[in-house]
């Protein structure tokens, strides 16, 4: 009873609420960096762009942010803006409904400690099978945003494109619906070679640390900022390859067969700096949007927030959460009664029963779900203390 009453963890409206909430602070954040995100798509498809002559092409970072706005407008710097901010729902809901699903999937039973090659590499599997279904829904918004991104031209008799509705259908007449899946296979091995940098670094780097457990919040920030730069820059020749793959759907002639087609002649033609071109404005796009958007999980006024512990000290506050959502310098609340001890690992999630952020760290009621970290299996379930 206690094992099906835990397992019950889904709020739909609390997730309606979160989704809202994040739909909005996306919004804003993506529009805000959207002029750098159209620089950096720009200099990186410019070479397999039929309206950009050679001699037209930009220069770097500074050239493309002056001539934008002369050439075709300051408002063009949003071209392509609301497909990316479309693609934030559909994305995050299909990652809450799989994402789980496919640990439970790949992971179940693998011990992080014992077994951390068997544990990486399920969760490399994970990670691409979800980012691969989340892709088979949103891809042909991030295409048509890549498209339109890189249509250039003042007004609409200039454009091959007039707007998201119109990309999508005219591709879809001239190539199918295959055409609006351009590059997506390469788009899949780019979250995996993504994923493995970002776990083996962050892990690499955690496990380094005196107390890897006991990191302060701050200190884990800025190794998972270091972390994602050097993972994004480590997978954007797959973003590139993939966006070179996008440019070519609609066209009667192809510059590339496929994807190792693309790779060769890419380095071939242009040289291995081709792979980066926007990289640098891609970091600061990222770090702009993080900034914007204060790290998400600060943001959060509901939901379920995972913790850890050994069964022998005192649970303690993931540290890559935003520690002030708990009293006590980031421990739990305060509960008179002890908390059970386990022999093995355990996962705890607390569940808070108030949306409201100030109450939530005075007095919202919560429960804690302890979970085995090997078998998944609840292991009790506290309530908050009456007050």
């Amino acid at each position: 009873m206690q094992a099906a009453e835990g397992q019950q963890l889904f709020d739909p409206v609390s997730f309606g609420k979160d989704l809202m909430i994040g739909g909005v602070a996306a919004a804003i954040s993506k529009t805000t960096v959207a002029p750098i995100e159209r620089v950096k798509l720009l200099l990186q498809v410019q070479a397999s762009s039929k309206q950009i002559r050679a001699d037209q092409q930009y220069k770097g970072m500074i050239d493309c942010f002056i001539r934008i706005p002369r050439e075709q407008g300051f408002v063009s710097f949003w071209r392509g803006n609301l497909a990316n901010v479309i693609r934030y729902f559909p994305t995050q809901a299909l990652n809450f409904a799989f994402k789980d699903k496919y640990k439970q999937i790949f992971m179940s039973g693998v011990d992080k400690d014992t077994q951390f090659m068997r544990w990486f590499i399920s969760n490399l599997a994970a990670g691409g099978a979800a980012g691969a279904t989340s892709l088979c829904v949103v891809y042909p918004l991030d295409f048509a945003r890549t498209r339109l991104g890189a249509d250039i031209g003042k007004g609409p008799s200039e454009r091959q494109f007039r707007g998201l509705t119109d990309c999508i259908i005219k591709i879809a007449r001239k190539d199918g619906i295959t055409g609006l899946y351009q590059g997506f296979s390469v788009s899949v091995q780019g979250i995996i070679v993504y994923r493995a940098s970002y776990f083996g670094c962050y892990d690499t780097i955690k496990g380094m640390l005196p107390n890897p457990k006991e990191t302060p919040f701050i200190l884990s920030f800025a190794i998972a900022q270091v972390v994602t730069v050097f993972s994004g820059i480590l997978s954007y020749p797959f973003d590139t390859v993939r966006r070179r793959m996008m440019m070519q759907s609609g066209e009667t002639e192809r510059q590339y067969k496929g994807t190792i087609d693309c790779f060769i002649k890419i380095y071939g033609q242009e040289g291995i700096k081709a792979f980066f071109r926007g990289a640098f404005s891609n970091v600061l796009r990222g770090t702009g949007e993080e900034v914007l958007r204060g790290r998400k999980a600060s943001s959060r006024s509901s939901g379920l927030w995972p913790l850890e512990g050994d069964g022998d000290k005192p649970l303690s506050h993931s540290s890559h959460l935003d520690s002030r959502s708990f009293s006590n310098s980031g421990r739990l609340p305060e509960d008179p009664r002890k908390l059970p001890k386990f022999k093995s690992e355990f996962r705890g999630v607390l569940v808070w029963q108030s949306a409201a952020p100030a109450q939530r760290r005075e007095s919202a009621g919560w429960r804690l779900l302890l979970r085995s970290e090997r078998t998944s299996e609840l292991l009790a379930e506290v309530p908050s203390p009456r007050r």
